[in-house]
């Protein structure tokens, strides 16, 4: 019964998300972005906590095909579980940053130090790469379904690497600013791309 009732709650936060942003963008309604977005990442935030308490048994991993199908599939799912809360407490923060006044200041600090924002991108990346690579194969024997497997799982495998070089990017942008600009400098001059970090 808990569970029906926090789904719902769930649903009424969607809503009422999508209301307040479709009141600003059709009958510019003041703060309904914001609020839309604020109350969006609290159904995504409730969501993912929801499912990780579904999915808080985990099951050994062995060499017994059907116990090991399910633990990667409980895997998979609790990596969607995660992924749906970073987004949630992102989209939380972006909507109170835009009420307390900080927003133009917010997006100047990333535009200059992006480390933060790169760390919490390979997050989400990582994450669906990792649900990408574990969820439940198509079952069939043909051509076709063969292809969707293989570059379901190497693209989640591209995901997970790139996720990984994106964080280790984000920690050197937050550890050593100038050194980071000094490798994104060198990078976009071996392409021959007139840029300048500032």
């Amino acid at each position: 019964m808990k569970r029906k009732m926090l789904s719902w709650v769930i649903i009424a936060f969607l809503v009422l998300g999508i209301i307040a942003i479709y009141l600003e963008s059709e009958f510019e309604v003041k703060n309904g972005i914001r609020a839309g977005a604020g109350l969006l990442g609290i159904a995504s935030i409730l969501w993912g906590i929801e499912e990780f308490v579904d999915h808080r048994v985990f099951y050994s991993i062995s060499w017994e095909k059907t116990e090991k199908e399910m633990t990667l599939r409980t895997i998979g799912s609790i990596t969607v579980s995660l992924l749906r809360l970073l987004m949630g407490i992102g989209l939380v923060t972006i909507s109170l940053l835009g009420f307390i006044g900080l927003g133009d200041l917010a997006e100047n600090y990333v535009k200059n130090r992006p480390g933060l924002v790169m760390v919490f991108l390979s997050a989400l990346g990582f994450t669906y790469g990792v649900q990408l690579f574990l969820s439940k194969k198509k079952q069939g024997k043909s051509l076709q379904i063969f292809l969707e497997n293989v570059f379901a799982g190497m693209f989640g495998v591209f995901l997970i690497l790139l996720s990984f070089t994106v964080l280790a990017l984000g920690l050197i942008e937050i550890l050593w600013p100038e050194g980071f600009r000094d490798m994104i400098q060198l990078f976009l001059s071996r392409l021959l791309f007139p840029f300048s970090m500032q």
